[in-house]
């Protein structure tokens, strides 16, 4: 569901302001592998975008609420459910018609709704779990023939856990191919 109205809420303080909001409800079947992942995700999504010439700047905050079928051994449990919130900011500059360069940064905050019970030490703890993730992005984009684009991104990623197993940092490079069928 995407909802584009014609006058901004953000219209009287900043013109030239595009809003949008959208939601989706998605059902998720992990496979045999991976029945925790089963159940089913929220998603409402509100976004401004403001064009400066050849600069657009974006901003974005995101809600999603799982409800998974979550992972039980008989002694430990692991909640795959968190509500996270998120959010971005993006400015990207159009240097033709056919190449952008940008950069975006967000941060997430991920609170899962059961504590987790596992093994550390030899002991039994039981602990809620709740993340801090940041991560800063490169963009470029360039326009091939046709619908065909090209892309580059290179992201840092930094995320912080209540659980000590979950933090970790990590850079990563990705390049590719788009086009609309």
């Amino acid at each position: 569901m995407l909802y584009h109205p014609d006058r901004c809420v953000l219209a009287p303080v900043v013109s030239g302001v595009e809003c949008s909001v959208s939601g989706s409800v998605s059902t998720i079947d992990g496979g045999s592998d991976y029945s925790a992942y089963d159940g089913e995700m929220l998603r409402f999504r509100a976004s401004a975008d403001k064009a400066l010439g050849s600069w657009v700047l974006s901003g974005h905050y995101q809600l999603e609420d799982n409800h998974r079928r979550d992972l039980s051994t008989q002694q430990e449990f692991f909640s795959v459910s968190p509500i996270r919130n998120l959010v971005s900011a993006e400015v990207r500059h159009y240097v033709s018609g056919r190449f952008s360069l940008g950069g975006k940064a967000d941060v997430r905050y991920s609170r899962y709704k059961d504590d987790q019970r596992f093994v550390s030490n030899g002991a039994l703890v039981s602990e809620r779990r709740t993340d801090n993730r940041l991560r800063g992005s490169l963009l470029a984009e360039y326009r091939l023939a046709g619908e065909w684009m090209m892309l580059a991104e290179w992201s840092m990623l930094d995320n912080r856990s209540t659980i000590e197993r979950y933090d970790y940092s990590r850079r990563e490079v990705m390049l590719g191919f788009e086009t609309v069928f």
